[in-house]
């Protein structure tokens, strides 16, 4: 982009930055405008007064001439202000004290008339002023009256206004701009209160609103809105779930008579072992997927007990080991947590089977108490997980570029599984690099003495028949 289509000032990303600036600059435009009037004004009335006073003052010495009296001296006069009295011939008759013998003015009047003019140099060289001529006669003579003020204490006074305004206008928008900051706040906190629970929210906790703005105006009705919005969005979340459950549940039993049919077949001799595996990992599928919506009905967990995590392990590790994958178990050693063992099977089950289908044929697997809490290591010496995206992969059916073939991956449902149970049991999952070179996933649950209830217990649920899903009809 061209250096002059960029922005000198980036315009703020926020909406009270933007009111504030708005308002701001609205402002001082505003007042800007309003000072240089309030300029104006007050140079016109200071000069319409000036003016009076000048006729006032060549009025009286007119009056005087007029009377016969012709003064020989004026009274009056100073630094910025000179009364003269000139006749018809140009001569100064008469003055105040300092006033210049030469005219100030070259106006000669008839008796009567009245002319005001505005000139430069008067009084003083350099400084502007008015000057008020009135024509008189004593009866003999005709007379000119010349009385004259420089605009300096004009001048003066505007400089004051001047940079009064000048002083005062930051001030005031610096105040204008707290204000509106204040008042703009005020007015989207119910708004920054709504992103926030909104941003709090999840699939679990769709039973949740956000608060309905007391103010009743566009925020209130913004506020509830949302809640109509999420109204249905669990309505529908509720629906496809019970969807999902039915489904799974109704598919099982005729999945597990075509994989008895398939195993009778393959062992007479007649069947396809590949097909018997394909219809083992649908089962699984069916198993996860009742198991996820089972989990967010809300039903209550099952009853927890002392579990030996390390024979779940082992007896896992023999299950999942075959002529292509080879399970080191030899770091593993006696671990107690306090769980659902239906759940926890799935778990060392999931993350087993997620490292045999990812690694290259090694898997080593780690369990032991340390500060309190049972520490699970599963290793593959596949091709890892980049750091990016090794919290993208516990979402449900995230899988990574090089494992999109059904060949290479799994469902992508494993790891989701995994981090439900681990939540529910009040740990923790995470993913490192193995020393094996692949993904090491790192498995922290409290040890069966410090096992606690948990807010992420309450939300633990599922049934299990002790297959791979642990779950039962």
């Amino acid at each position: 982009m061209p250096g002059w289509a960029t922005p000198l000032v980036r315009w703020p990303r926020t909406v009270r930055g933007r009111v504030v600036i708005a308002s701001v600059l609205a402002t001082g435009a505003l007042l800007a405008v309003a000072g240089f009037l309030a300029l104006e004004i007050q140079e016109r009335s200071l000069k319409d007064r000036l003016e009076d006073d000048l006729a006032a003052r060549a009025s009286d010495v007119a009056t005087l001439v007029a009377g016969g009296n012709v003064p020989v001296e004026l009274s009056g006069g100073g630094e910025y202000t000179a009364t003269q009295l000139v006749d018809a011939s140009g001569d100064v008759a008469a003055a105040t004290v300092g006033a210049t013998v030469v005219p100030i003015s070259d106006a000669r009047l008839a008796p009567g008339e009245q002319s005001v003019s505005e000139t430069s140099g008067v009084l003083e060289e350099g400084h502007d002023g008015l000057v008020v001529a009135v024509g008189v006669s004593d009866g003999r003579q005709d007379y000119t009256v010349i009385a004259a003020e420089s605009f300096e204490s004009i001048d003066n006074s505007l400089g004051v206004l001047l940079r009064t305004l000048l002083i005062g206008l930051p001030i005031l928008l610096i105040a204008v701009g707290l204000i509106t900051s204040f008042a703009v706040g005020r007015a989207l906190a119910p708004v920054e209160r709504a992103r926030r629970q909104l941003s709090e929210m999840g699939s679990e906790s769709l039973d949740r609103r956000v608060t309905v703005a007391g103010t009743q105006d566009e925020i209130a009705q913004l506020t509830e809105t949302m809640n109509g919005l999420l109204d249905r969005l669990e309505e529908a979340y509720r629906r496809e779930q019970r969807f999902v459950a039915d489904a799974s549940h109704e598919l099982r039993n005729p999945i597990a008579t075509l994989r008895s049919n398939i195993e009778l077949d393959v062992a007479a001799g007649q069947g396809d072992s590949q097909t018997l595996a394909e219809v083992a990992r649908l089962e699984n599928l069916v198993d996860d997927l009742l198991h996820l919506a089972r989990r967010f009905e809300g039903a209550a967990p099952p009853p927890r007990e002392l579990v030996d995590l390390d024979d779940i392990v082992l007896e896992e590790a023999t299950r999942a080991a075959s002529g292509t994958v080879s399970i080191d178990r030899h770091a593993v050693s006696g671990a107690q947590v306090r769980g659902v063992r239906l759940d926890l099977v799935r778990l060392v089950r999931n993350l087993i089977e997620n490292a045999a289908w990812h690694g290259e044929g090694r898997v080593a697997l780690a369990l032991s108490e340390r500060n309190g809490s049972v520490v699970l290591l599963v290793d593959d010496d596949g091709p890892g997980i980049p750091e990016p995206e090794r919290e993208a992969v516990f979402k449900r059916f995230a899988r990574l570029d090089h494992d999109r073939s059904r060949a290479r991956g799994g469902t992508g449902l494993g790891l989701a599984i995994a981090k439900d149970i681990v939540d529910g049991h009040g740990g923790s999952i995470a993913i490192e690099t193995a020393p094996l070179g692949g993904a090491r996933i790192l498995v922290l649950l409290p040890r069966a003495a410090d096992s606690t209830s948990s807010p992420n217990e309450r939300r633990l649920a599922g049934t299990g028949d002790g297959r791979a899903g642990g779950l039962g009809d």
